[in-house]
């Protein structure tokens, strides 16, 4: 998870005169689905039902969701490629960027706590 400001922030750092084409992971900071459903209801005040649903389905869900996508005239808010991360436990290793562009990631319940501010100031939530 990583916040978008930081994102933008390490993107413009590495448009460094001379210094060429270079390639950095900015994933930030790895937070399980269930960790970060619980802290966007803790910050939204809401509680949706929790239904278990297993790995492979949810991935077996999303392929099929991108088939639809091609046809659809709609976003579908499911991709495998989410998935195969949720199901991988993917992690990245920021350390390169952190070392040579200075980046550095907010925590991602200060992430949380501002999208969800702004999401109810736009009246979305």
């Amino acid at each position: 998870m990583v916040d978008v400001r930081d994102l933008a922030t390490a993107q413009a750092r590495v448009f460094e005169a001379g210094k060429g084409p270079r390639r950095y992971m900015l994933g930030g900071q790895y937070v399980r689905i269930r960790e970060l459903a619980g802290m966007v209801q803790g910050e939204a005040g809401v509680r949706r039902p929790r239904v278990p649903v297993p790995a492979a389905a949810a991935h077996f869900s999303a392929v099929a969701a991108g088939a639809i996508q091609r046809i659809a005239p709609f976003r579908l808010p499911i991709d495998p490629g989410s998935t195969w991360v949720i199901r991988c436990n993917a992690t990245a290793d920021n350390s390169l960027a952190e070392q040579e562009l200075g980046a550095s990631f907010r925590p991602v319940a200060e992430t949380i706590r501002d999208q969800v501010a702004w999401q109810k100031a736009a009246g979305r939530l």
